[in-house]
């Protein structure tokens, strides 16, 4: 089986004329923070707007995961610095933890919370895509890329889930980041450990329209979706790695 693994490696590190110095294979643990925005509006029968509000959603979300660390150049930490390519899969677990509405149509308005009916817990998975590379002469990484998170409501204590407006089963969201990392490597063994900052900004807003409090009576519709803050924390081990030789 590890042959069969290390051929199949070989052959896509061919396939695409990259050289891999290294590849690692991680778990990690991950707790990140999530923000969205978006504008609803309620018209008359002329289609003029009568009311316009801003919509504001915070969650947490914890996660667990593993994936392939790919080192592409590398050419040693006293002459110089490495590139790599990584990705992930993730099982998470959130909830909404402050829902705000802002009236009108200004964006400098005054963010009034909304209550969270309950709240709700959500679950499902991410993956995220990500190409970077070491400073000069250091561990401390760089990189960029962009989180997809695929959830859906699995428990709501005041709303039953199967109440839920059916575009509400199920969100999909975007994040690209920026990211900084540092490899603490274990002195003889091919093991490291990774703690890592990644921000960014959200895409597809996440609003749970049946938990927002006040939202239902007015009969606004989505008009305009707007970026959020994110950012998460992660630490990753990598537990087993491939070394090759040039």
């Amino acid at each position: 089986m590890k042959k069969t693994f290390m051929l199949c490696i070989f052959l896509i590190t061919a396939i695409f004329s990259v050289h891999s110095e290294n590849i690692y294979l991680f778990s990690r643990l991950t707790f990140a923070n999530s923000q969205f925005w978006e504008k609803n509006v309620l018209t008359d029968s002329g289609n003029n707007v009568i009311k316009a509000r801003r919509v504001f959603s915070n969650f947490f979300t914890g996660s667990i995961g593993a994936g392939v660390e790919m080192v592409i150049w590398d050419n040693g930490i006293k002459r110089g610095s490495r590139i790599y390519f990584k990705s992930g899969l993730d099982v998470i677990f959130a909830g909404p933890s402050f829902f705000g509405i802002m009236e009108g149509d200004s964006p400098m308005g005054t963010l009034t919370s909304s209550p969270l009916n309950g709240g709700a817990f959500y679950t499902g998975f991410d993956m995220d895509l990500c190409v970077g590379g070491s400073f000069p002469k250091t561990n401390l990484l760089w990189g960029f890329g962009c989180m997809f998170y695929f959830t859906f409501p699995g428990y709501s204590p005041l709303i039953p889930v199967y109440k839920f407006d059916p575009t509400e089963r199920f969100a999909f969201y975007a994040a690209p980041f920026i990211s900084l990392a540092y490899d603490i490597f274990i002195p003889d063994t091919g093991f490291k450990i990774t703690p890592q900052i990644r921000t960014g900004i959200t895409c597809n807003p996440l609003i749970p329209n049946d938990l927002v409090g006040g939202m239902n009576q007015y009969d606004l519709a989505k008009t305009e979706m707007y970026s959020g803050f994110y950012v998460d924390i992660s630490v990753a081990f990598s537990f087993y790695s491939f070394q090759w030789k040039k």
